[in-house]
């Protein structure tokens, strides 16, 4: 097997099995089924378990997908930077965090509130959580 394919593997499977996601991933499809009436049949409301964790999946795998279309067409430099990248990110996250917990300050971007994204409903919502938690 090639050491590439195998790496991928590995961290897809290790992404897919984070602290995060493990508990994420059924606290989001049990609150879609909440939503559902009681008076369901066990085999539909499997039905659509297994609909929304396949949509929320489809999300999460367009995400790493595309990221990893760009990285086998030849974009090598940005994939040898991205360990510095990411260690950079969470320097700046933890000295920001770091910074506002001793001045006692709070972060807020006003015109984040406002923002909207229009009204997703269903699959979309599920497809975009799919994309977010990835």
């Amino acid at each position: 097997m090639d050491v590439s394919i195998l790496f991928a593997f590995t961290a897809g499977t290790v992404a897919a099995f984070n602290p995060c996601g493990a508990a994420m991933f059924p606290a989001y499809v049990g609150f879609h089924l909440s939503k559902s009436s009681s008076s369901l049949s066990p085999l539909f409301i499997l039905l659509k378990g297994l609909s929304i964790g396949f949509t929320l999946t489809i999300g999460f795998v367009v995400v790493f997908g595309v990221f990893g279309i760009f990285l086998a067409l030849g974009f090598r430099l940005f994939g040898s930077l991205l360990p510095f990248i990411g260690l950079g990110i969470g320097a700046f996250i933890f000295l920001a965090g770091l910074w506002l917990l001793l001045m006692k300050r709070s972060l807020a971007i006003g015109f984040l509130g406002n923002l909207s994204f229009g009204s997703f409903q269903g699959i979309n919502q599920i497809f975009m959580f799919g994309i977010a938690y990835a």
